[in-house]
């Protein structure tokens, strides 16, 4: 079982790393400008609120989780061939939008299927996340290969391939033999509740001016990688640093943890992302965008397991889901706005200008980490082994 959950989460990681470092160098070919694939990419993001909920609640209300996972691991498939077939940009827009709608969930409920698996067979959930983020870069360089012999077409040939597989291994799975209990909440009190802790607004706060911001220029890593003369594959090696860096500070996470504190991860967070983005600002060659790329591995693995540890000392146990969906709802907005912004940057500007922008933004951070109250971390620990 331990195998399958590893070998899925490779399959799928790859198809996440293939569509994320290639989809802005696709519409680029295909004559979309910049500010038309901001648009495209940013809005999809807000799409995707819709059923990410949705596609969680049937699964739940069918306890059919593996069978909705293979079904829309196939309908996005459909739309990730439509989308090679299409050129103007309404049609790219249409497409990618349904693709991201039916792909971008299949993450949460294979998380959640294999956090459920991972505590009924006593697996260890890291050791099999990590996986996932092999694939990620196997991905953007098999895919980047395949792109230099084939084409830019082949990214959904590719991508198409291991959705198939992803939704076939995910029916092989054991059965979980339980049944979940849904119970009636107050949807309003339960945001109000929230909403009263200063650390979660905090936290929200420093995940946006950190890996967040982050996160969507990924998007358009491909673009400046060919701008300084890489080819196709170099955009996926460009993940190969970052990757290593994440994999390392999630292997020793709790050792660093307890050394220096989440305060100190945080900041380092802050300092990762900003070299990130001035080192870029600044890049001439290939391998200097590299080392920039391989900062934003430290920015997300340094901020993120601290984000969840404020999330479950601050906010009440019965409502960490709805504050780990608010706070994942508020980076989708922020994200959005930044390729939005991006997308406008790079058509009038350059990405330079972007990158520079941000280096100084991310900043703001600092301010916030030092009004955050300190968490009983040893405690936080324990939770996380449980």
């Amino acid at each position: 079982m331990r195998a399958k959950l590893r070998v899925n989460y490779l399959f799928f990681y790859s198809v996440l790393g293939t569509y994320c470092l290639f989809i802005s160098v696709y519409l680029e070919s295909r004559g979309l400008t910049g500010t038309q694939i901001g648009t495209i990419l940013g809005t999809s993001p807000l799409f995707v609120m819709v059923t990410l909920p949705l596609f969680g609640f049937v699964s739940d209300k069918l306890n059919a989780p593996r069978k909705v996972i293979f079904v829309i691991s196939l309908v996005a498939v459909v739309f990730a061939l439509s989308i090679m077939k299409v050129s103007t940009f309404w049609y790219l827009f249409v497409f990618i939008i349904l693709y991201e709608m039916f792909m971008v969930p299949i993450l949460q409920l294979s998380d959640s299927l294999t956090l459920r698996l991972s505590k009924k067979y006593n697996y260890k959930y890291t050791k099999i996340r990590v996986f996932g983020s092999l694939g990620y870069v196997a991905g953007g360089v098999l895919s980047g290969y395949l792109i230099d012999l084939m084409g830019l077409s082949a990214m959904f040939y590719y991508i198409a391939l291991f959705l198939i597989l992803t939704g076939i291994i995910t029916l092989t799975y054991s059965d979980l033999d339980e049944t979940h209990q849904h119970k009636i909440v107050n949807l309003k009190k339960e945001i109000s509740e929230i909403f009263k802790c200063k650390s979660f607004i905090l936290i929200i706060g420093i995940t946006c001016l950190t890996y967040v911001i982050g996160d969507a220029l990924i998007l358009f890593n491909g673009n400046f990688i060919l701008e300084l003369g890489g080819r196709k594959v170099d955009i996926g090696l460009a993940a190969l640093g970052s990757v290593t860096f994440e994999v390392i500070i999630f292997t020793f996470n709790k050792q660093i943890m307890q050394k220096i504190g989440p305060k100190k991860m945080l900041l380092i967070s802050v300092v990762a992302i900003f070299l990130r983005f001035f080192i870029g600002s600044n890049a001439t060659t290939v391998w200097q965008f590299y080392i920039a790329v391989s900062m934003h591995g430290i920015a997300f693995a340094t901020c993120l397991p601290v984000a969840y540890m404020y999330i479950i000392e601050k906010i009440p146990k019965n409502v960490n889901a709805t504050a780990i969906t608010i706070m994942v709802a508020c980076q989708s907005i922020v994200r959005s706005g930044v390729i939005f912004l991006t997308g406008y940057v790079y058509e009038n500007y350059s990405l330079r200008l972007m990158y520079l922008i941000l280096s100084f933004l991310t900043l703001l951070a600092i301010p916030l980490i030092m009004k955050l109250k300190p968490i009983d971390v040893k405690e936080q620990l324990k939770i996380e082994d449980k």
